[in-house]
């Protein structure tokens, strides 16, 4: 697909007739989002849209609205760009328009459908199916109620529900809520399709039981490209000592970590395909997933190989706010070992880091980019003052509280 030049009057009643169809007549919040964007661009205001206009203009937030600690606007971003797809699976599939949201930001692009034959080339079911996502996303589905209280059942729905927010606080997770799913969907099955249609890698659920004093949450992570379990882990509480919301709390932060924290399972997975492929295009993507390998395996091989994706990475999307951070910190790391060429790292360190945090000034990686580029620079009231901010955020995340207690001490 490629951009092209819409009439003003004629891309308004498109989105009109977008917000009148059956699957976004009932979601307002929606309608006024994709509205608002779509009108800020034909205005030509399109490089001011940010969280924190969409929150004020969008969704009435205070002028004191921190889209790093609110995620409101990133997760109903992410709604609209699934009820998109779904607009364009159904009633839209004919459309001669298509509005996508790229990753990364929140501009509209417009562009033409393809034809039929080179879209089914591009972008059928079955083409999807036989490739393997790198993107870390995951599927949460409801936890089943095998206790033989059937009063109990409100504890699998609320400890359902409580694991999707946890996951949510992970930035480079992309979740789901398949909440109505209660059965590992099969390979063949209608969920199991839809899931892999919209690319989602992981899916993750279990099963609650106990008795008077215990409760045993049962938890499971399945690859649904590979169609197998690759993780399995049992929780137990006594109920006598605490109450069923403190429990509920306590597993979902702990398995959440275990899932989708930067030495989490499900990166750790990804990280792994990506060393036994060699993708044709170098994504943001396989370039962070590179990264991480390079933090769990710190050779002069992973080094090199994180250094070049991030490198191309730059070039085919050179607004990544989080690849500018993390090469940045590639940088700051050669310059404080002292590698050859270490003042061109200094200095590669600190511009990086300052253009990441111009594009992206919440984010918790480019936050942590910019302080190291302070502890090297001996920016120190700068320091503090983005430390404090970080930790006073209280972020769900391993890597990042180290990184931070290091450069503190």
């Amino acid at each position: 697909m490629k951009s092209i030049s819409v009439d003003e009057q004629a891309l308004i009643r498109y989105v009109e007739k977008i917000c009148n169809s059956p699957e976004f007549h009932s979601k307002q919040v929606l309608c006024r989002f994709l509205s608002y964007i779509v009108s800020e661009t034909l205005a030509g205001r399109g490089e001011e849209i940010k969280a924190f206009s969409i929150g004020v203009d969008v969704f009435n937030k205070d002028a004191d609205f921190d889209p790093g600690q609110d995620t409101l606007v990133r997760i109903n971003a992410g709604r609209l760009r699934r009820m998109l797809d779904l607009y364009y699976s159904n009633t839209g599939k004919n459309d001669d328009l298509r509005i996508r949201i790229p990753k990364g930001g929140y501009v509209p692009l417009i562009t033409e459908r393809l034809d039929p034959e080179e879209e089914e080339i591009n972008e059928s079911p079955q083409s999807k199916e036989n490739s393997i996502s790198l993107e870390p996303s995951i599927a949460v589905l409801s936890f089943k109620n095998l206790w033989e209280d059937s009063k109990k059942t409100y504890f699998a729905h609320g400890f359902s529900y409580e694991l999707l927010v946890e996951l949510t606080k992970f930035e480079d997770l992309q979740v789901y809520n398949y909440l109505t799913v209660t059965d590992h969907p099969d390979q063949g099955s209608p969920f199991h399709k839809v899931m892999m249609e919209k690319g989602i890698r992981f899916s993750v659920g279990g099963a609650i039981h106990g008795d008077k004093d215990r409760i045993n949450v049962l938890v499971e992570l399945h690859d649904l490209f590979q169609g197998k379990q690759i993780w399995c882990e049992r929780h137990s509480s006594n109920i006598s000592t605490e109450n069923f919301i403190e429990i509920q709390e306590k597993i979902a932060q702990d398995i959440s970590r275990k899932l989708g924290s930067e030495y989490g399972i499900i990166l750790r997975q990804l990280s792994l395909d990506v060393q036994s492929q060699k993708p044709q295009k170098w994504s943001t993507y396989t370039a962070v997933l590179k990264y991480y390998n390079y933090l769990s395996h710190t050779t002069l091989e992973s080094a090199q190989e994180a250094f070049e994706a991030l490198n191309r990475a730059m070039e085919d999307e050179p607004q990544s706010a989080v690849a500018l951070s993390f090469l940045a910190a590639m940088h700051g790391t050669a310059y404080a070992l002292d590698y050859p060429d270490s003042d061109t790292s200094y200095k590669a360190s600190g511009e990086l880091a300052e253009r990441a945090h111009i594009l992206d000034p919440h984010n918790l990686f480019v936050q942590l980019s910019l302080a190291f580029k302070c502890f090297l620079f001996d920016e120190k009231e700068r320091f503090f003052h983005i430390a404090d901010r970080m930790l006073g955020r209280n972020p769900e995340s391993a890597l990042r509280l180290g990184a931070l207690g290091f450069h503190l001490s």
